[in-house]
This record gives C-alpha cells, sequence and structure tokens, in this order.
C-alpha cells in the first residue's frame, strides 16, 4: 500500500484503494483513520461509472464503522442506502447489521422481524451465529437474562465449532461474562472471560476485555472499590480516544453505580449521558448495562428518564386494504390525505431526494404544491409522532426517516414471512405507478400457503 503513488490512481482505483485503507485501519484499532478513509472513498465515487459497483462495500464499511463507535442513527443511514443493491449472502449480512443497529437504538421489534425474516429460511448455518447473538442482545435489553444467557451460550456453542467466527465468541462469552459475573455465579463467568482473553485480535477487544475483567474482580471483591473506580476512569479515557461512544457510555454506567454504592455524587455522570443520548438520537444507548444493574435502574427512571432504557413506543404503519397509522394502539391523525402514502414511500425507499417524492408520490400536482405538501407532512409527523422525524442529509442532498421508536410497517411484516390476515391492496386510495408496483410484488405472497411465510428463531 505505501508504494502506490496514489496520485496516479483512477477515480475508481482511488476508490478501492481507500476502501483497503479503511479495512487495514479498522483492524488495526485505528476507527478514526478506518472512518475518515471509507468517507473519502464515499465521496470520491460519486458520479462516477463505477458508483453501482463500488457503493454497496462502502456503504456496508461505513456502516459498520459508525454503529461500532456509537453513531448508530448514521449507521442505519448507510445500511438502509445499501439494502436495494445487495442480493443473496450478501443480503443476509445486510439485515443482520441492520438488525445490530436497530438494537444498539432500542428499536427491538423491528429487530426481531428483520432476524425473524423468510431470507433466513435457507440462509447457512455461518449467519446463525451473529443471529443468535442478536438474539440473546435483545433478551438482555429487555430484561430477560435466563434467554440472553441461553442463546449466547448457544452461539458460544456454535462460534466454538465453525471456523473463522473468532469475534462472535468473543462478544458472546463478554456478554455472558457480565451476566453471569452481576448474578454472582463467579465460576461459570471466569471460564468465559479466559477463553474471551485468547481471542482478543485489536486494541479495541483489549479494552473491552479489560472492562468486563474489572468488573468481574470488583463483584469478586478481588479489587477494592476504589481500586475498581480508578481502572474505570482509565478505560472510560481510552475507550473515548478510540471514539467508542458506545463503550464509553457503557464504562459510565458501571461508574455512576460504583459511585452510588460508595455514596458519592454520580448525577453528574449521569448527566453526561443523557447528554450524548440526546446527541447521538439513541435514548437505549445504555440500556443493555442498565438491565445488569436494577438498583441504578431504578433511580435513573426517576432521575434521567431519557435513558432508562423504559419501554420503546410502536407505530404501526398499515397499508394493505386500509391507509392508517396507530401508535401505541391509538390512531394518529394526519390531516394532510397523502400522508400515509409519504409515509410507505420512505418506508420503502429508505432515503429519497424531493425530486423523487414529487415525481412518485406528487406526479399530477404542481410542483409548488407537491413542495408544500411534502413538507406540511414533515412538519405534521413531528408534531404528532414523538420520536419519528424526516430528516434530511445534506451531503446527499436526500431525505429520510430518523427514528428514536419502533416503527412497523405491515408490508416490512409481509415480505419478512409473519403472518398477516388478509393481505389487501396496496395503498387502496393511491393510483400512483410506484404503488401499482410494490402491490404487484406482493401478489406472490398472496398465492403462498401461510406455512411458507414463517422462519423460526434461533
Amino acid at each position: 500500500m505505501q508504494q502506490v503513488d496514489f496520485q496516479t490512481l483512477s477515480a475508481y482505483d482511488k476508490a478501492l484503494y481507500l476502501r483497503v485503507l479503511s479495512l487495514q485501519a479498522e483492524n488495526s484499532g485505528n476507527l478514526r483513520e478506518a472512518l475518515r478513509a471509507a468517507e473519502d472513498a464515499w465521496n470520491r465515487i460519486q458520479g462516477i461509472a463505477e458508483y453501482k459497483v463500488l457503493a454497496p462495500s462502502i456503504l456496508v464499511q461505513l456502516a459498520i464503522l459508525y454503529a461500532r463507535i456509537g453513531r448508530s442513527q448514521r449507521a442505519l443511514w448507510f445500511v438502509e442506502r445499501s439494502m436495494p443493491t445487495t442480493e443473496g449472502t450478501e443480503r443476509h449480512k445486510i439485515r443482520l447489521r441492520r438488525a445490530a443497529v436497530l438494537i444498539a437504538l432500542g428499536r427491538f421489534q423491528e429487530a426481531i422481524l428483520e432476524l425473524e425474516s423468510r431470507d433466513f429460511i435457507d440462509a447457512p448455518e455461518t449467519h446463525n451465529v451473529e443471529r443468535t447473538c442478536l438474539f440473546g442482545q435483545i433478551a438482555l435489553a429487555q430484561g430477560n437474562p435466563r434467554e440472553a444467557i441461553r442463546k449466547y451460550n448457544q452461539a458460544v456453542e456454535m462460534a466454538s465449532r465453525l471456523n473463522g467466527f473468532g469475534y462472535e465468541e468473543f462478544l458472546s462469552r463478554l456478554a455472558l461474562v457480565s451476566i453471569l459475573g452481576s448474578r454472582g455465579e463467579f465460576a461459570a463467568a471466569t471460564e468465559h472471560i479466559t477463553r474471551a482473553q485468547e481471542l482478543i485480535s485489536d486494541k479495541a477487544d483489549r479494552l473491552s476485555f479489560r472492562f468486563r475483567e474489572v468488573l468481574l474482580m470488583l463483584w469478586q471483591g478481588r479489587y477494592t472499590q476504589a481500586h475498581a473506580a480508578e481502572e474505570l476512569q482509565g478505560l472510560i479515557h481510552a475507550f473515548g480516544e478510540m471514539g467508542l461512544l458506545q463503550e464509553q457510555a457503557a464504562v459510565t454506567v458501571h461508574l455512576a453505580d460504583l459511585y452510588r454504592v460508595t455514596g458519592r455524587d454520580f448525577s453528574g455522570l449521569l448527566d453526561e449521558l443523557q447528554t450524548l443520548s440526546i446527541t447521538l438520537q439513541n435514548p437505549s444507548l445504555v440500556a443493555r448495562e442498565l438491565a445488569l444493574l436494577p438498583a441504578l435502574k431504578a433511580v435513573v427512571e426517576k432521575t434521567h428518564p431519557r435513558i432508562a432504557g423504559t419501554r420503546t413506543s410502536t407505530l404501526e404503519v398499515h397499508t394493505l386494504g386500509e391507509e392508517s397509522v396507530v401508535l401505541d394502539g391509538k390512531p394518529v391523525h394526519i390531516p394532510l390525505k397523502r400522508g400515509v402514502e409519504v409515509l410507505a414511500y420512505l418506508l420503502e425507499r429508505k432515503a429519497v431526494t424531493l425530486q423523487d417524492v414529487i415525481d412518485d408520490v406528487f406526479p399530477n400536482e404542481k410542483v409548488s404544491s407537491a413542495k408544500s405538501y411534502f413538507h406540511q407532512f414533515r412538519h405534521q409527523l413531528r408534531e404528532h409522532v414523538d420520536g419519528l422525524a424526516i430528516e434530511y442529509e445534506s451531503e446527499a442532498k436526500m431525505y429520510r426517516l430518523s427514528s428514536e421508536i419502533n416503527v412497523i410497517w405491515d408490508v416490512a411484516e409481509v415480505r419478512a414471512g409473519r403472518e398477516v390476515p388478509g393481505i389487501g391492496r396496496f395503498l387502496p386510495g393511491s393510483r400512483n405507478e410506484w404503488a401499482r408496483r410494490v402491490d404487484e410484488e406482493l401478489d406472490a405472497y398472496r398465492k403462498e400457503p401461510s406455512a411458507a411465510r414463517s422462519v423460526t428463531t434461533a
């Protein structure tokens, strides 16, 4: 790589070079450099002939990197941009990436829908390692440690048996260390942390291992509270230097709990976590860690409810045989006549330009009227559904849904293999071409026997 004269490369080769550079930097633990190179690659492929060839891999790399540094909303933007361009085995991987990001955002119902997708019926066993691990994450965050232990143990068994899954085994074993250690099951926790140490592959792994090791030592009484606090403060600094915001927040939660136990003021730490949660648009930033600390969680629910990881609202978007929106069981009144269609269009296309909306949703309207309708709907949605907004990405000049709540769309449920009684006509009030195409695609599901539209969990 060092011998390559970058300036002499074509635009295509420069993007390839930067993608490889990003991967190398990620593998060496330099996530900031990895992200810089991947962003550079993304910017360089805009407008070149080979865009469709290069875009999927660069989009996925950006999604992985943003997820790793805790910027899950940004990661979801790149994951969803890559979905229309992938199929087959790569499609499975993208679904796993999207599910992982949704879990990080606390949108568990959407994540489960993704993980139970029909795409996984005939997926190779290798994909079930991460899939099972993700089910474990959901169970832990939802306060079901027994199920989390079962899923993580399954993931460990599969990862140990198959080759090339050291990272998934590492993560699963560290999760088991945390759950078992917090319950006082020290022998089993020690067994897992011993094996996890053998699986460390980079600096980020080393810090994650040390974090869980410090907690286990504290819970066993092998570290004094003062020493453990000093270690956790050092880890907060180290994770911060690497830009790993999710891990930094996790350590901060445990330091806050240690301060609580020792009678020190911990409100400032919770303030920091709440500010970070707002900045990252992620109220579930520390949900899994709080699940391990019920006493602290009880305090947080009263003083800092934003980060308490309580139940996330669910918006149901009904477009098959009807057009309606329901929030936590109550109908949402959207004054704009085509509001449900605009929402469905964004759910279908993920990211769109204003011109896309005008051409596809308002083809017979004056341009000025179409623009006005769209922006009215943006305002109405933000006003009527807390935690859901249509955001504008200035760099890409595109609009997308940004959500802190679960959004369950009946069409997505059908495609995932869920039982949806009577698959009615899609957007019955619309005569637009894009809606007709979606309705025609759904004919394949209408003809299937119900038993063919299901996939079991791992």
